[in-house]
């Protein structure tokens, strides 16, 4: 049975696409990947001179925000250097009671009625209380710091930053558009993700300062680099669908498969 029309997506359907001109625009594509290669100095420079201005208008020790070099692959990224603090134990015994409670909460909500953000909700707060259990226990032998988080994090996005021309290049090929779309959805990917980073990171440390380590492992673990695929992924989808609603009568340069 041929399919006639097919709305919204490309499920089953075969684009014509040659050899030459999906090798050029694979070239074109990745150019973004030299960019971020040689200007992640730069960017995380900048970053971390926002963040400190930020950072400085809410905490009184604030002379110790620093902004220092930390070297990644060929060339030095800029990180920001902080101190934050444990709280008490009451504090940390409170969290442990109160983690363990919604934990409990949410695993009836699911077992009940499961969706997807309850069982997103369920993952947080079982990273709550895992972190939670180490704290009311041992707390000051916690591993890290907040300068080795945020050291992890700015490295981390910068990796991000440059493996996002290789993910979209490779999905954006295969679509019948212009290749300077498809280069301008890869660079406002970028950029996008570069604004969001920005915006995290400032986030992040000034919770870890304000509420100290205790959600480190959660900010990570949950908000962290797992976040950004779906920004990613929903870009994509969203450019995906307007290639599709524009290619819907095509005139046979693809074709319909069964």
């Amino acid at each position: 049975m041929i399919k006639e029309s097919i709305y919204y997506h490309r499920s089953y359907r075969k684009e014509s696409i040659s050899r030459n001109s999906a090798l050029i625009e694979l070239v074109v594509l990745l150019l973004p990947v030299v960019a971020v290669f040689f200007m992640y100095p730069y960017i995380t420079y900048y970053m971390g001179k926002i963040t400190r201005f930020v950072l400085y208008r809410y905490f009184s020790a604030a002379s110790t925000v620093q902004v220092i070099k930390s070297h990644f692959v060929f060339f030095d990224l800029y990180i920001v250097h902080m101190a934050a603090f444990y709280h008490t134990p009451m504090f940390y015994f409170v969290f442990f009671i109160v983690s363990f409670a919604l934990l409990i909460m949410s695993l009836i909500i699911i077992l009940n009625k499961a969706s997807p953000i309850m069982l997103y909700v369920f993952y947080i707060l079982s990273i709550n209380a895992i972190s939670a259990t180490f704290f009311a226990l041992v707390p000051l032998d916690f591993p890290y710091d907040i300068n080795l988080f945020s050291d992890l994090y700015i490295k981390t996005e910068v990796a991000i930053w440059l493996v996002i021309p290789f993910v979209l290049a490779i999905a954006l090929v295969p679509l019948r558009s212009n290749l300077f779309l498809k280069l301008l959805v890869t660079i406002a990917t970028l950029l996008y993700s570069i604004a969001f980073s920005l915006v995290r990171y400032i986030l992040f440390l000034y919770v870890l300062e304000r509420f100290s380590y205790v959600f480190m492992a959660s900010l990570f673990f949950a908000f962290g680099p797992l976040i950004d695929f779906i920004y990613i992924v929903g870009i994509y989808s969203y450019y995906l669908s307007a290639v599709s609603r524009k290619n819907i009568n095509s005139d046979g340069k693809g074709q319909w498969l069964f």
